[in-house]
């Protein structure tokens, strides 16, 4: 008996372990499409220099207005809107990013007392925002603080709003909420 290893999986260059690397990291909504690469010439897409494939799909992660990316060399081209072609590509991978999720999901059944309005920013003017890491993680601290009537997230963080007596505008970057505290 022979025993042959056919295992050559360490000889793939870095880049391709980056992405299947991150596969795992559905949870911010992302989507890898390892090996294949949406069009960078002729599409609206920003391009800035990454240095690795998960920085690049951090920063679309981070960027409401970016719903899919392309990792090639160095470069991280971000698009608006998923492109409708792609090609495979030994060079680059892209990935799918889905920010509507954690809103969207809420909106669907949201925990009583929070009216979530997706999409929207209340005004923040002269308010600090406070540290979350999601959505959600935003509306549990506004429902804990029993001084909060609302709240923005978005990339800037969290803000928490003592008032939504003004109703929130609609902004593409924004998820907002406003929030009653049942008393007692």
């Amino acid at each position: 008996g022979v025993s042959s290893s056919t295992s050559d999986s360490g000889t793939i260059s870095n880049h391709a372990s980056s992405c299947s690397d991150v596969k795992s990291s559905a949870s911010l909504g992302v989507s890898t499409v390892c090996g294949v690469t949406y069009p960078t010439t002729g599409v609206t897409a920003t391009s800035t220099t990454s240095a690795s494939y998960q920085a690049c799909m951090l920063s679309c992660v981070q960027s409401f207005t970016c719903s899919a990316f392309t990792y090639s060399g160095t470069s991280c081209y971000q698009y608006s809107i998923v492109p409708t072609s792609s090609s495979a590509s030994g060079s680059s991978d892209s990935g799918v990013v889905s920010h509507s999720s954690d809103c969207q999901s809420i909106e669907s059944s949201p925990p009583t007392g929070v009216t979530p309005s997706c999409r929207t920013a209340y005004s923040t003017t002269g308010v600090t925002p406070v540290t979350a890491s999601s959505y959600g993680d935003c509306m549990s601290q506004c429902i804990q603080s029993s001084t909060c009537a609302a709240f923005t997230y978005n990339t800037q963080g969290c803000f928490l709003l003592t008032s939504s007596a003004t109703p929130p505008t609609a902004d593409p970057n924004s998820d907002s909420a406003a929030v009653t505290h049942s008393s007692g």
